[in-house]
């Protein structure tokens, strides 16, 4: 890998480690209303650039596809909670039960028939 069109002095690493990781959103204590960081309060706002790609890419790394393939597809999930207790799921499906959404969905005769 050819590392000569970029230098250290060129590229600062921590900058480009803090957009990668997106740093920025879990020092920011402001959160909008559904307690997300708000586009408006980054300091790039280039979320549609690959920057990180591009800087590996300008620096020679090209990856090595499956198979001989020109690319790979990767899904991924955006997971808020690994872990949900019991009696928070106790009390989500009492609710439900109480608001009747349970028997709206059709969840309840698909279990009993």
């Amino acid at each position: 890998m050819d590392h000569s069109s970029h230098s250290e002095s060129s590229v600062d690493l921590g900058s480009l480690w803090d957009v990668f990781t997106r740093r920025e959103e879990y020092e920011l204590r402001f959160r909008d209303r559904y307690n997300r960081f708000p586009f408006y309060m980054s300091r790039s706002r280039e979320i549609f650039s690959p920057l990180v790609s591009q800087f590996l890419y300008d620096s020679g790394f090209r990856p090595d596809w499956p198979d001989g393939h020109d690319f790979a597809v990767c899904l991924t999930h955006d997971i808020d909670r690994i872990f949900t207790s019991f009696s928070d799921i106790a009390g989500r499906a009492a609710r439900s039960l109480l608001k009747k959404e349970i028997m709206k969905s059709g969840v309840m005769s698909s279990l009993l028939f």
